[in-house]
């Protein structure tokens, strides 16, 4: 009896097409160190020489750029040397989170608007900024505006650890979940639950790469943006009350008369009769009290 057998390569082109080609395994673009994040810039794909062995490493056939992208790197890997499937631990797995927090800081996880945050290209390691938008009651006799609502930098420069990724089922392109993981100080752990609790956070998408500087805490100070500073309308009804579409020119009379009568009305530097000036002089305990006049 004749027995016929069915390969897999000869069911599925898919499978055919992945053993005729060439094997191409996940290498280093430049020397890396041990604590890297992954980033595209990071690694290339390099085909195997004839013969040579692909156990233990990471097939471009089998893993996109998209699922290594925030790797925690474990070891020092030289460039154009292989990253072996050991060498790296990914965003999700059991202790990539521990792995990659720096020492002495927290991992805190939030909820975050999806439709303002960055879309689903972010990955571990960015560097963000956190937003709060939030809106406050106006409790006035004759409030004008209410509620008020502002937007403000509370956070600068965190480094992103994990973020929720969802696969938009129209376009097949990946979106931002609505949750985040953040390495953050202990004192920043507080400002981010706060927040939390006082509106919507979002998160907005530094230029400077991971570890490549940021914001010195010396120098650190929150913005803030509110509606009446973004909202010309705004501005226009709270200053001018222009209920209706505001008339420009007329506007632009009106503030410069405006600022006109302020510098008319404002008060006059006060001048102060230096007879009646006096300089205490402390010597040693004994005070004692000179008059100064002119």
């Amino acid at each position: 009896v004749q027995q016929i057998r069915t390969a897999d390569d000869e069911v599925s082109r898919f499978i055919r097409d992945r053993v005729s080609s060439p094997v191409q395994v996940l290498v280093a673009k430049h020397n890396l160190s041990a604590g890297t994040l992954l980033h595209d810039t990071d690694f290339t794909w390099k085909q195997l020489s004839a013969g040579e062995s692909g156990k233990g490493k990471i097939s471009k056939a089998l893993t996109s750029s998209a699922a290594l992208r925030g790797s925690y790197l474990k070891v020092d890997v030289d460039g154009n040397k292989v990253i072996l499937r050991d060498d790296i631990i990914r965003p999700g797995e059991h202790g990539f989170i521990v792995a990659a927090l720096l020492p002495g800081m927290r991992a805190i996880s939030m909820a975050v608007d999806q439709v303002n945050s960055v879309s689903g290209y972010v990955a571990p390691g960015d560097r963000i900024d956190l937003l709060l938008t939030h809106a406050v009651d106006d409790t006035s006799d004759e409030p004008q505006l209410t509620p008020r609502r502002y937007s403000e930098t509370i956070l600068e420069d965190l480094r992103l650890l994990a973020i929720e990724k969802i696969v938009d089922p129209n376009t097949g392109k990946p979106q931002a979940g609505e949750t985040v993981t953040l390495e953050v100080t202990p004192d920043q752990a507080e400002v981010v639950t706060l927040g939390a609790s006082m509106g919507k956070l979002s998160l907005s998408l530094r230029s400077v790469p991971a570890g490549e500087g940021g914001t010195n805490d010396d120098e650190y100070q929150i913005s803030t943006a509110s509606d009446l500073g973004i909202s010309p309308a705004i501005s226009d009804f709270m200053i001018f009350r222009t209920f209706n579409d505001p008339n420009l020119l007329r506007r632009r009379a009106q503030m410069s008369k405006l600022l006109n009568v302020n510098k008319k009305t404002s008060p006059s530097p006060q001048v102060i009769d230096s007879s009646t000036k006096s300089v205490t002089i402390y010597r040693a305990a004994t005070p004692s009290t000179v008059i100064v006049k002119r």
